[in-house]
């Protein structure tokens, strides 16, 4: 029996348990023992929070952000504490008891995501909210329903950082918030410098349109309750200013696994087969890992379709090493998708560029998103029953509780 422990329950950390699985199934003799780690239990789909953010304020908004994933595997609602890579275990702590747990493995993934880089910009931890979490899209959504007094000069809403998260974000707030205005900064002279100019346009086109305020080479150097400063002394008046500008891993992947080698923002340098460099047996996918890029040089971008992909693969590596084959590299073939509204997304894939609805059904497809049968083309992680009329659910097992059932949304009759 094959122990494997994965480190967080996000996109990657979930698509791993789930192929882990299936790859196992599909090699017949491999027996594994798959535990995930994740301390919130609630499969977190990052991409999704933009939408979340602009929509209404809602008591239940952490059920609308998790993922519609099925990981079979057992499901420990533990917090990574400390890693030992040289006796292989896991140290977990329970978040309501304290209590420690030790975890032995014999392949540890780590898929425990990342964070913003405020890079010590006075005002940013004080005054700026960061999306990544349920909670920071509800306090987003609470703050723009929350008209501003006329005397007052905070009208907009300042979005620093022009990346897929920023860009999302604010073409959101502004076709869901008609009455604020949204105000995307950003130091880069264009929107998304390391692809294709065509997309950087395409997207910039989208932004225009839904009322987005785009201004580029906008470096910031404060932030304050009422106005975000610029480094050439322009002020941006603003009621509420969100950072989504940079990447960081978290601090337990910095400081946990001292042997392996790190990039300069904290994650974890893989080769192309997606095995940390300096440490054995231990692998990484998603924002935390710093990944080869093979089909088009350099790192792969923290993007969740890739995230998705690098999992599969991942699982498929560990399955193979398992059994006694070799691990094969991961290329990078991967759609590039920014979502720009609702059901509309900018989509670059194979060097052609996707706009509108199309864009949006390659961003759903790509998350693994669409519980229709045209997402059975491509491997997902939902495994959805849809009726021919109202509300399809997954069914999320849970090996330490009930199970919970995650609304996606209404569905349309389909002939038969």
């Amino acid at each position: 029996m094959t122990r494997v422990v994965v480190l967080g329950g996000g996109i990657a950390g979930r698509s791993v348990a789930l192929h882990l699985a299936r790859a196992a199934r599909s090699q017949r003799g491999t027996r594994l023992e798959v535990t995930l780690l994740d301390a919130a239990m609630n499969g977190l789909a990052r991409p999704l929070l933009p939408q979340v953010a602009s929509g209404p304020p809602a008591s239940n908004i952490g059920s609308r952000v998790r993922r519609p994933a099925r990981a079979r595997a057992e499901q420990v609602r533990f917090v990574f504490a400390d890693v030992d890579t040289d006796d292989r275990f896991v140290v977990g702590v329970n978040p309501s008891t304290g209590a420690q747990l030790r975890f032995d493995y014999d392949h540890l993934v780590v898929a425990l995501g990342a964070t913003n880089e405020d890079t010590g910009i006075p005002g940013v931890r004080e005054h700026a909210v960061c999306l990544r979490t349920p909670a920071d899209a509800a306090e987003i959504a609470y703050r723009c329903s929350v008209p501003a007094p006329r005397a007052t000069r905070r009208t907009a809403v300042v979005v620093v950082g022009a990346g897929p998260a920023g860009i999302s974000l604010a073409a959101h707030l502004a076709l869901r918030n008609p009455g604020i205005e949204i105000v995307l900064a950003d130091r880069k002279p264009r929107l998304l410098t390391p692809f294709p100019r065509e997309l950087g346009d395409t997207v910039a086109g989208a932004l225009a349109r839904a009322g987005v305020s785009w201004r580029p080479d906008s470096l910031v150097s404060e932030v304050h309750p009422d106005r975000v400063v610029l480094r050439d002394g322009a002020e941006i008046p603003s009621a509420l200013c969100v950072w989504t500008a940079g990447t960081r891993s978290v601090p337990e992947v910095e400081t946990s696994f001292a042997g392996a080698e790190h990039t300069t923002g904290g994650r974890l340098v893989t080769d192309p087969m997606l095995r940390v460099r300096g440490v054995a047996d231990v692998w990484a996918c998603g924002d935390n890992a710093s990944v080869p890029w093979l089909d088009a040089g350099g790192d792969c971008p923290a993007l969740g379709t890739f995230a998705r992909a690098q999992a599969r693969r991942l699982a498929r590596n560990v399955v193979s090493v398992a059994s006694g084959d070799y691990a094969t590299s991961f290329r990078g073939d991967v759609p590039v998708v920014v979502s720009v509204g609702p059901a509309s997304a900018v989509a670059l894939w194979r060097g052609r560029v996707l706009r509108g609805w199309t864009g949006g059904v390659a961003w759903h497809l790509g998350l693994g998103l669409v519980p229709t049968p045209l997402s059975r083309l491509l491997p997902h992680d939902g495994n959805a029953g849809q009726s021919d009329v109202g509300t399809p659910t997954i069914t999320l097992p849970s090996a330490r509780g009930p199970s919970a059932s995650v609304e996606l949304g209404p569905a349309k009759r389909r002939g038969r």
